[in-house]
């Protein structure tokens, strides 16, 4: 299956609040076949994890396929694909340059940074590692660089590290990751899985879920993809116990690293709106840490039409205000899943139509919002599961899904979940409007 890596347009258009962007486009979607080398032959594995660049010109995922890219035999590695030169590379690699597993990887602003977990392999590091790790690549010096360690750079040993995510900031210097390892200098109660943040740059290591009475959460907080805002300072994480008087168990909170506070995210419109009675789940936040995406689907005094709320929500922490995401106009509509949001305020979801799930994008504002992206030939929807893994970058062009649908391209023969991304000028054009050049 071919891939066409098109010359970049860029695109400048007044989006939802009168932000003005630039940023690199494509006319068609670009599919995770991606064989420079043998474009006839596709992927012979699934690919997942997706995360996109703020800039929009870098997206990476985790794939299984053995036959596109040299030296990959090994399943399960990080892939970085440049949307400007069509460089596409295995990023998960030793400083050497073996190639190591990689998961769930997370991409820095300007693509040059990747941090991704790894099993119980040798590193080389220069000491040995087990278990999962996080780590992170730099792709202009090819180091290698282990994240989970304290600020001696002894590194986690035994189980201590969750398999679950990471995330990075703009710059690449922080990186936020879950563990329940003891060695980072707090005391963590015994099987709870705290988040924890690094400072590639000085080596701390400071704890995120920390509760109101100090310390950590004590019966622990989990992250989702993209939980870091672009500079770093905040991080948006669910936890099982308040860490906020007030709140109840497994709540959304954003942390704000330099002030360190801690507020509650789900909650109704203003200051002291009330938090959820209902648990909230799948926690995203926008690069400039203005907008919080978060699951809810029983409500919880939230607000929203049963018969046209999504269960998906979004906080905008300046205005202080909660709203509830529509769900798509289609019938036999189940919940929605998998959110992330754009500096913009847009949305991009996945939502059920039993036995499918599909991807929507919801732009505020916009008449037939939320509008079906996962979409093949004739603007059919897709016939698979789509949008398992999901990401959006800061302006809100660049949107890339996973997708085990068949029908979105038709050469797609290989029954493999693959990646797609989105930068369609005729699609921007009919949400935003009147602003789009070459």
């Amino acid at each position: 299956m071919s891939v066409f890596l098109r010359p970049p347009i860029v695109l400048a258009g007044a989006l939802a609040a009168g932000l003005c962007v630039a940023a690199p486009a494509r006319a068609e979607w670009i599919y995770g076949r991606l064989m420079p080398q043998a474009p006839s032959i596709q992927a012979d594995g699934h690919s997942g994890s997706v995360n996109v660049s703020n800039d929009g010109k870098t997206v990476v995922f985790s794939s299984e396929a053995t036959n596109w890219l040299p030296d990959t035999e090994l399943n399960n590695k990080a892939i970085a694909v440049d949307l400007d030169t069509g460089l596409i590379e295995v990023v998960s690699r030793t400083t050497a340059g073996a190639v190591l597993r990689g998961e769930s990887p997370a991409v820095s602003r300007d693509g040059r940074y990747v941090a991704f977990l790894n099993y119980a392999q040798n590193l080389d590091l220069g000491f040995p590692t087990s278990n999962w790790q996080v780590v992170r690549k730099d792709r202009l010096t090819g180091v290698l660089a282990l994240v989970t360690a304290n600020q001696a750079g002894d590194p986690v040993t035994g189980n201590g590290n969750d398999d679950d995510t990471v995330s990075i900031s703009g710059n690449g210097r922080y990186v936020a990751f879950e563990s329940a390892a003891q060695i980072f200098g707090y005391p963590v109660p015994d099987g709870s899985t705290q988040i924890f943040v690094k400072d590639m740059d000085t080596g701390a290591v400071e704890l995120a879920s920390e509760s109101s009475t100090g310390g950590a959460s004590p019966n622990g907080c989990a992250i989702y993809p993209n939980a870091l805002s672009d500079d770093g300072r905040f991080i948006v994480l669910l936890c099982n116990n308040a860490l906020v008087p007030g709140a109840g168990t497994w709540q959304t909170y954003v942390r704000d690293l330099v002030a360190n506070t801690t507020e509650v995210i789900s909650r109704a419109s203003g200051a002291n709106g009330a938090p959820s009675t209902a648990f909230s789940n799948r926690a995203a936040i926008s690069p400039s840490g203005r907008f919080v995406v978060f699951q809810n689907p029983t409500y919880g005094g939230l607000g929203g039409d049963p018969d046209t709320h999504s269960g998906i929500y979004m906080r905008d922490r300046a205005t202080q205000t909660t709203v509830s995401i529509p769900a798509p106009a289609v019938s036999g509509l189940g919940s929605c899943y998998q959110s992330d949001v754009s500096d913009a305020g847009t949305v991009l979801m996945e939502c059920s139509t039993n036995p499918t799930t599909n991807v929507y994008l919801h732009v505020p504002g916009v008449a037939g919002s939320p509008l079906l992206v996962s979409t093949g030939p004739g603007s059919v929807p897709g016939n698979g599961q789509s949008g398992y893994s999901l990401a959006v970058d800061a302006s809100g062009l660049s949107m890339a899904f996973e997708s085990d649908a068949t029908n979105l391209d038709p050469d797609d023969t290989n029954e493999r979940t693959d990646i797609f991304l989105l930068v369609d000028s005729d699609l921007l054009n009919r949400i935003f409007g009147d602003g789009f050049e070459d």
